[in-house]
């Protein structure tokens, strides 16, 4: 039975928005400016449902990043396995954009625990655990894209169960772990679609 956190009919809990207000306007600008880079890695993404994408920050500088995707070794496409495999295996094969972006920065010898990760989406469990033995500072997510997921929990609560489930409980573990999760919130255009389930989605 998978763990559900909130009952059927409530919304997930609340995660501080961030909003320009005086005193805080360069630095909402400048998550927005990293935000943009996400979802244009995003786009890089060959999954034929949803794509997703990071950079990881450290001092103001872009020092990660990622994107879904197949492991490169195997020189699949997470399109390609889905074609020849089955969606099944296409999850299986998955290598998360939060896993991806991490992975690159500490290629490029950056340590994780100075920084932020910056992605669209909310991080599943697994991701989760990634971030927190990576001893990430702060989490920074699209609060746009999530109001999209929080939505159709609502709305859809026997679709939900497994990803809703995982969601949460990797906010439960970030949480617990001392890792900070901002949401931001801002329009950024038609230039930053990407795919979203069966849909392209306009953040």
């Amino acid at each position: 039975m998978p763990l559900i956190i909130c009952q059927q009919d409530e919304a997930p809990p609340a995660t501080p928005t961030l909003t320009p207000s005086p005193g805080n306007e360069d630095f909402v600008a400048l998550l927005e400016d990293y935000m943009r880079a996400a979802y244009l890695n995003a786009q890089k993404s060959n999954d034929p449902s949803t794509q997703n994408g990071g950079v990881f920050v450290v001092g103001h500088r872009v020092v990660g990043n990622g994107h879904n995707q197949a492991p490169p070794a195997t020189g699949l496409s997470l399109a390609e396995v889905e074609e020849q495999y089955g969606k099944a295996a296409k999850y299986m094969s998955a290598l998360h954009a939060e896993e991806d972006t991490i992975n690159d920065a500490r290629r490029r010898g950056a340590r994780p625990g100075d920084g932020m990760l910056i992605v669209p989406w909310a991080a599943c469990a697994e991701c989760a655990k990634h971030m927190i033995e990576a001893r990430i500072m702060c989490l920074v997510r699209h609060h746009q894209a999530i109001q999209t997921y929080r939505d159709n929990a609502i709305q859809y609560p026997e679709n939900r169960h497994d990803w809703y489930s995982s969601v949460q409980w990797a906010d439960f573990m970030l949480t617990r772990a001392g890792i900070k999760i901002f949401e931001l919130d801002c329009q950024l255009g038609e230039e930053y679609a990407i795919r979203n389930g069966t849909h392209r989605w306009v953040p």
